[in-house]
């Protein structure tokens, strides 16, 4: 078998940080799942198909209720969303990643947040605090290198149109 990153989701679909259903609908039972289009085109898998995942050794049945996008999760490998308290039963807790997004009123005192979290969790290792600082270098870096690539290509394209213009004028 491949692996498959699977993610917990409450009954309740949230107002943020959700993957978005295109085709089918939301959760509403422990044995359904949504699949990202990743998965669904890797495993030809369908909406309404049924579907074994092996958890510790043990497969488990599975409806396909939707087929998501996720905006939130890039370049990952394909992804399962299944509801949190049937994924909690089926994996033990040391093998489990928990990822939680708060948005405070300060934006300024995340630092400071993020310090207050994990000095309650002395034992928890690792814990890994991004926050929006992170998220905004990140995204100024990854535009860095898309507008230098475009302007690369952009060069490359004009002098190539100044080519063919000027074989074009040479030729008649």
């Amino acid at each position: 078998g491949s692996w498959i990153s699977v993610h917990g989701e409450p009954y309740e679909r949230p107002s943020m940080g959700a993957p978005l259903v295109k085709e089918g609908r939301w959760l509403q039972a422990a044995d359904e799942i949504i699949v990202d289009e990743q998965a669904a085109i890797l495993h030809r898998w369908t909406l309404g198909q049924s579907v074994d995942l092996s958890f510790n050794g043990d497969e488990h049945t599975f409806t396909i209720v939707g087929i998501s996008v996720d905006p939130n999760i890039r370049d990952s490998g394909p992804v399962v969303y299944m509801p949190a308290p049937a994924l909690l039963d089926l994996v033990p807790s040391q093998s489990l990643f928990y990822r939680i997004g708060i948005r405070l009123d300060d934006p300024e005192s995340s630092e400071a947040f993020a310090g207050e979290v994990l000095s309650q969790f002395p034992d928890y290792e690792p814990i890994l605090v991004r926050d929006w600082h992170w998220v905004k270098e990140t995204s100024d870096s990854e535009s860095r290198v898309i507008t230098l690539f475009l302007g690369v290509f952009s060069s490359f394209a004009l002098v190539a149109s100044g080519l063919i213009l000027f074989n074009t004028s040479i030729a008649t």
